[in-house]
């Protein structure tokens, strides 16, 4: 990875395909101990300690929509309810 402060951010159309992907790259890295990947995956069954992790340390983030759209979206009031959002950086 040419600039070291880069994060990139992988979204899969499931939770399962990116912790399947996920796998893959942990593999890949153990062939190829010298590749600069530090990855995990950020989704809804994440503890928060391992979020802050990622978000700290990971260059790599597999994530899915559904996290992606809470992550990115603030709560808004929308008629009688709200739409609740989980906050991926915080």
């Amino acid at each position: 990875m040419a600039d070291s402060s880069a994060t990139a951010l992988y979204i899969f159309p499931t939770k399962a395909l990116a912790q399947d992907q996920q796998r893959g790259l942990v593999r890949f890295v153990e062939l190829e101990p010298d590749l600069p990947i530090r990855s995990g995956t950020y989704d809804g069954d994440t503890p928060d300690s391992t979020r802050r992790k990622l978000r700290e340390n990971a260059n790599v983030i597999l994530t899915n929509p559904t996290c992606c759209i809470k992550a990115f979206f603030r709560p808004i009031q929308v008629g009688v309810g709200s739409l609740r959002a989980c906050d991926m950086w915080s």
